[in-house]
Order: structure tokens, then C-alpha cells, then sequence
């Protein structure tokens, strides 16, 4: 059936050091999406610092049989309003071919449903204004616009 989401085809697991090897790939084709780059050795760093520091944030990985196909960074901060700790998504990214199959939400849902396990107070995140896709993606998993204005320098 089209658009029908198999979760039994999909496996969403915390990464672990083990697991570094097929994560640098993933958030290489991150950064390419983006335009950027960064040097493995700055994302291995970056990635074991969040392993050393689980109080930072976390990421797991979405695995279709034993290939990596995607991942979401959490990143955890406070929210004064709330006075509890709060997610920032700072990023969910698919292998190409594997968008538009449900991966995307599974991964979405199994980050929402660990911050809620942890109490926490929600879950914040941003996409490029051309990202047109995402934004439908996130229209769909019934999130909202914020309150507030993002700014940055």
C-alpha cells in the first residue's frame, strides 16, 4: 500500500561508540544537504563530546536491516518559563533514498516520545525557509509555529 509505514523495517537506537563509523557518513551527507563542510575529525569530535557528556544531548539513528539510514541530534538546554529541561532538534536527516517512505516519521516520533520519557518540557527546532519539503514534513507531525521570533548573529 502506498504511503503505508512498515516500523517493523525500521530500527530507531541510540548511537554508541560502536556505532561512530556509520554515523560520520550520515552527518556528512548533513552537511553536503547544507552546503557546508566540516572535516571528519570535527564531527568525530563532535560526536564522541556528546557521548562524554550525555547531559548535552543525544542521537540516534534510524536503521533499515543493518544499514544506517538516517539520524537526529537532540541538544538539551532549560526553559525558564517551564523550569525544566527542553529538546532543541537540531537536526533529522535521511538518506535520500529513503525519504518519503515513513522513516522520517519514526524518527521524529521516537524523538518526542524520549523527551517526554525524560519530563521534559518539549521540543524546539528550525529548517532552512527554503527547505520546503521539511516544512511539509513538520506540518504534518502537527507542529505549530512558535510564539516567539528566532534571531541570530
Amino acid at each position: 500500500m502506498e504511503g503505508h509505514i512498515n516500523e517493523h523495517h525500521y530500527q530507531v537506537r541510540a548511537v554508541d561508540a560502536s556505532q561512530i563509523d556509520q554515523l560520520i557518513p550520515l552527518m556528512q551527507g548533513y552537511f553536503d544537504f547544507y552546503k557546508r563542510e566540516q572535516p571528519e575529525a570535527a564531527i568525530r569530535q563532535h560526536v564522541h563530546t556528546l557521548l562524554d557528556h550525555p547531559r548535552e544531548g543525544i542521537q540516534f539513528m534510524i536503521w533499515k536491516g543493518e544499514t544506517a539510514v538516517g539520524f537526529v541530534t537532540l541538544y538539551f538546554t532549560y526553559s525558564t518559563l517551564s523550569l525544566k529541561r527542553t529538546a532543541v532538534l537540531n537536526d533529522l536527516f535521511l538518506l535520500s533514498s529513503e525519504r518519503g517512505g515513513g522513516a522520517a516519521e519514526i524518527l521524529f516520533q521516537h524523538a518526542l516520545t524520549y523527551i517526554r520519557e525524560q519530563g521534559m518540557a518539549g521540543m524546539e527546532w528550525v529548517t532552512a525557509k527554503d527547505n520546503l519539503r521539511a516544512q511539509r514534513f513538520y506540518d504534518k507531525m502537527e507542529a505549530k509555529t512558535g510564539d516567539w521570533l528566532l534571531y541570530s548573529i
